[in-house]
This record gives structure tokens, sequence and C-alpha cells, in this order.
């Protein structure tokens, strides 16, 4: 079953590539898909994730275009993603989930969560911004699945107290670092992304998402300097590290705290 949501997951990875680009481009995400340089749609065999990327050496089939190869990584991970979200749940001891069709709608919506998240990642990858307009689709559809989760138990989401505080406390907090930089290193867009996290991972996550994107990018800055040499003229995009982050925390929200907890004990 892993196996199968793997390849689910490649799938979505190629659908969010194709999303990325017509929103930048404020197309129509509907219709079939296209090469990007002559606009001729592309044929079944041009469309499997990774494997029609290796089969065409990372060219386009039609015209010979050389494709970005952030295109195959952003499929493998958005399976790794898929993977380890339905592990996650297939490990996790709840009654409910027993039923089929209940593991089935927790699988969905879990996934849903993740990729709402992972969306912003992407697009700040490939242009170095969040798309504000997505946001506010964004915030629309967790407000109705945190709506549903208070009834039906569908998701890793908080409950509904937590979520409002969450996010504003998410989006506190990077406001704040922006005043202090002075949108140095961060700008409004991730202002309203970390409100986003918050929601997702609750007031009690919302500070170990903030913790594990700043080390993290603590982390890539380090290899930069060991790489270039430098750092100063250097810049690292803030949303895929809020990705990771909030990601992190929403499927493993309750191991975290139990291992804050039993550190802070001893």
């Amino acid at each position: 079953m892993i196996i199968i949501i793997f390849f689910f997951g490649l799938a979505i990875g190629s659908f969010l590539n194709m999303l990325v680009w017509r929103m930048q481009h404020q197309e129509s995400i509907l219709g079939r898909s296209y090469c990007d340089q002559t606009r001729e749609k592309l044929e079944v065999i041009d469309l499997f994730p990774v494997v029609s990327y290796i089969l065409h050496k990372g060219k386009c089939r039609k015209c010979q275009a050389k494709l970005p190869i952030i295109y195959p990584i952003v499929e493998l991970v958005s399976g790794l993603l898929a993977a380890l979200t339905y592990w996650r749940i297939e490990t996790t001891t709840l009654p409910f989930l027993d039923h089929p069709w209940q593991m089935i709608a927790y699988v969905i919506v879990n996934l849903l969560v993740v990729y709402l998240i992972f969306y912003f990642a992407l697009y700040d990858l490939h242009y170095w911004e969040v798309e504000v307009r997505s946001v506010i689709v964004a915030f629309v559809i967790l407000a109705v699945l945190l709506v549903i989760n208070q009834f039906v138990a569908v998701s890793f989401l908080p409950d509904l107290v937590s979520a409002v505080f969450g996010g504003l406390a998410g989006a506190g907090l990077i406001g704040i670092v922006v005043l202090i930089t002075k949108g140095g290193g961060m700008g409004t867009g991730d202002i309203f992304l970390f409100g986003l996290a918050g929601m997702i991972v609750g007031i009690e996550g919302i500070w170990w998402a903030f913790m594990a994107a700043v080390l993290t990018g603590s982390l890539l800055g380090i290899i930069v300097l060991l790489i270039k040499r430098k750092l100063k003229g250097v810049m690292i995009q803030f949303a895929p590290l809020i990705a990771w982050g909030t990601i992190i925390v929403f499927l493993f929200k309750f191991e975290i705290l139990e291992l804050v907890k039993r550190l802070f004990y001893l």
C-alpha cells in the first residue's frame, strides 16, 4: 500500500509542477499539459512522473528543450511525502482507523493538508515569492477542514481554538521578525504563510515548526558558507523551510511534545 501511495504522490508532484507554472502565468489549471516552449500538447508518454524525464534524458520529447531538474525532484519528494504521511497514519493507534472508509478519508485529508503547505514551498523555489491569492484559497480550505474535524476526526489537525491562536501566533512571530529585520530576510507573504502553518499545527506546535525552519535554515547557511566561502549576498527562500517545519510538526507533533516533556522533566 505504501508503494501505491508513493506512486500516487509522484502523480500529485507532477500536478503541482503544472499548478505552480499556471498560477504564476495566470492560466487555467484545466486542460491538457503542454510544452512550455512551443505550447504543443503533450502525449501520455510525456507525462509519466520521473520516468518520462529519464527516458527522454531530461529533454522535451517534441522540441528537445532541456527540462529543469527540479521537476523530477519535486515529483520524488511528493511521492516520499505521500508515503511518509501514510506510514504515519498506519502506525497511529486510533480505533476508528480500523474502518476502511474512515482510513481512506484520514489519508486523503492529511495528504491534502501536507500538499497545501508543500505547494507554497514549490512556488517560492520557482519565483521567490508567496502567492497571496493561493494563501487565501488555502485559508478557506483549511477552515472547512478544521470545522469538519471538530465533528468527525479526519486528520491530525488541532481543535479550532488551538488553530486560531496558532495562526495568530505564527503570523505575529514572523511579523515581529519582519519588523526587526526591516524586511531583510522575510516579507508579507511569509507572515500569511506562517499564519497558515500555525492553523495546521496549532498553538502547541507553532514554536517547534518555527524552530525546525530556523535550524534547517541555519544548517543550509553553514553549508553555503563552506561551499562558497561567503554568506554576504546569498539568499535562501524561507517558504520551503516553513513548509518543512510545518509538515514535520503536523505529522509528529505528539511525539515531539512528548519528547520535550521528557527532556524538561529530566
